[in-house]
């Protein structure tokens, strides 16, 4: 016997005492079934969101939001002394990290292990949060949650070759690891000095920090703003600590997409090159774009060049840890953070320029690698372009040349070298 209620969006059915719900999509109105909630409301399929007593299914939703991380400094605590937030921030990255390296010792503990199998068979349902919320109640249950979540996903990306091949040891979290917060326990305001002031609760009390703000932020000042405004959909908060020992904020948020003009046509042929970067043609093969980016390569050589002399100074007499090796790391993380601030500006340069000609998809190729080599993240670029395209509404897809050029890009000056 079968019964229907209809609802708004959902369509509760029993079926031999057995209770199904058909969730529908408020915008395209695609219906799929699901289990009701303990508390009695619909438990949303996989990748399905809901938005008031809205459901959409996961296109719909990506055609509505964009998935943002909005990572900002602590500037100052607001509700106490720095000396107080960061004791409460270390008991709480000591129980992240202590829970982290549990959950992935108890997800290997509870997998299966090769016997002879012709695969490897599927990983069995591991369910932590009962355990954890016991070992470390310390921690709020939402994010308790959220660490379960993440170091699922971390030992399932690594798990054929830590279970089968045996080629990699089991990940080791190390301290500090990120704090998260859910999104019902963290709030967002603005001062009256239009400075964004975040109230998360941590370790035992509840702390309103000063965020950094200005025009270096104002990409995510206006972001912010959103939330505050509810036309973006908050999600995760999670407080880190970089290497100078900064603070850092990372808000995850749904941000409204920006509706894709009509005019938008057109197609733009982006590629990499043997003597520059970056170049871009039109449909009829010609350039209409170049980014040279001549500083990369200055970067990378003396990057290179710097290494190998350091290499070469360290000795049997400078082993385990040379003299040098503090500017050692400082020089390796300069060259990270500029390399990855010019990742930023290329590809933000490049959904632009596609913006400014309105052009409605981008066919990005980068199989040649010879203008910067290995020193670059061309893999990084890609995925940053895609991102700042999608923010735009443009779509880009990737093409691969049959053959890339063979010749060699030319030899730097001394002055680029040096």
């Amino acid at each position: 016997m079968t019964e229907n209620n209809s609802t708004s969006g959902t369509q509760p059915t029993h079926v031999d005492a057995i209770h199904i719900i058909t969730v529908s999509c408020a915008d395209c109105g695609i219906k799929k079934d699901t289990k009701p909630m303990k508390t009695g409301g619909p438990r949303l399929p996989t990748g399905w969101k809901r938005r008031g007593n809205d459901c959409f299914c996961p296109a719909c939703w990506r055609k509505l939001y964009v998935l943002r991380a909005l990572i900002v400094p602590v500037a100052q605590p607001l509700s106490g002394s720095w000396d107080d937030l960061r004791a409460d921030l270390k008991a709480v990255w000591t129980e992240t990290t202590a829970a982290s390296n549990w959950m992935i010792t108890e997800l290997y503990t509870r997998d299966i292990r090769r016997n002879g199998q012709p695969k490897m068979p599927p990983m069995p349902r591991v369910y932590l949060y009962p355990e954890a919320r016991i070992k470390f109640p310390a921690l709020p249950a939402n994010s308790i949650a959220s660490l379960e979540q993440a170091t699922q996903k971390t030992y399932r990306s690594k798990r054929y070759d830590i279970v089968w091949a045996g080629s990699a040891s089991l990940p080791s979290m190390r301290y500090p690891q990120p704090f998260p917060v859910a999104n019902q326990a963290w709030s967002l305001s603005f001062n009256g000095a239009n400075q964004p002031v975040i109230s998360a609760r941590i370790a035992n009390q509840r702390w309103e920090l000063r965020l950094k703000g200005g025009a270096r932020y104002w990409r995510q000042t206006a972001c912010l703003k959103k939330i505050t405004s509810n036309a973006a959909i908050p999600g995760e908060a999670v407080f880190y600590r970089v290497t100078d020992g900064t603070i850092m904020c990372k808000m995850v948020a749904w941000l409204p997409r920006e509706a894709r003009s009509a005019t938008m046509s057109g197609t733009l042929f982006v590629r990499t090159c043997i003597d520059k970067l970056l170049v871009a043609v039109d449909a009829k093969d010609q350039r209409v774009w170049t980014y040279n980016a001549d500083h990369l390569r200055r970067w990378i050589a003396e990057y290179n060049r710097k290494r190998q002399r350091l290499a070469e100074d360290q000795k049997a007499e400078q082993r385990p840890v040379p003299s040098f090796a503090a500017r050692r790391d400082a020089m390796t993380q300069k060259q990270h953070h500029r390399v990855r601030s010019a990742v930023q500006e290329i590809a933000a340069s490049v959904a632009l320029f596609a913006a400014r000609r309105k052009i409605a998809v981008v066919h990005y190729d980068d199989s040649e690698h010879g203008f910067a080599g290995d020193g670059f993240p061309y893999f990084e670029l890609k995925d940053r372009i895609k991102v700042k395209l999608d923010e735009l509404g443009i779509e880009l897809k990737e093409t691969a040349r049959a053959k890339t050029e063979q010749s060699t890009p030319e030899a730097l000056s001394d002055d680029e070298a040096a």
